[in-house]
């Protein structure tokens, strides 16, 4: 269907690459399978070029497989364990979204992050990239993170936020 909304969910954390990436990379184990996100996000912080160029190509044979797969150019883009909250792979992810047309990458400041105690979440104020590439949503809930809670707590919660919402 023309309406329906595609998108890719890159993935640095879990199974296997669809590239072939050597195990001295750092992205991942000795048996092929990713790093786990405690091993990525460390390395995230301080990345070498050739990391970078590993990250990117990997993030690149994802996004072909989706067009190869479905025929269709992606809509959006997200990520697996949230990693573009890092700023180096955001960067990978932004450009990547702008290579492809992308019409909106998935929020990740943490005043779009709605969990109890966050006393950081707030209105957004920004809506829009630097590049006009939307983000979007507004807001995302894990409901992990309300199992804990009275629902209508989490439900008392979303009836105060404006925007778009992800659960």
């Amino acid at each position: 269907s023309p309406c329906l909304q595609l998108g890719v969910h890159l993935n640095l954390t879990d199974g296997y690459p669809q590239t072939d990436i050597h195990p001295h990379t750092g992205l991942t184990t000795g048996d092929g399978h990713f790093q786990s996100r405690t091993v990525l996000y460390p390395r995230a912080v301080f990345p070498t070029d050739d990391w970078l160029a590993t990250a990117e190509a990997e993030m690149t044979a994802q996004i072909e497989a989706f067009i190869a797969y479905t025929g269709r150019q992606p809509n959006h883009l997200t990520t697996h364990m949230h990693f573009h909250i890092l700023p180096s792979l955001r960067s990978l992810v932004l450009q990547l979204a702008e290579r492809y047309d992308v019409g909106w990458v998935r929020a990740f400041e943490t005043t779009s992050t709605v969990i109890q105690f966050n006393f950081l979440v707030q209105e957004p104020a920004e809506l829009f990239h630097p590049d006009n590439l939307k983000i979007t949503p507004d807001y995302i809930i894990s409901l992990q993170a309300w199992l804990t809670q009275d629902p209508e707590r989490l439900v008392q919660t979303i009836l105060g936020l404006t925007g778009l919402i992800e659960i």
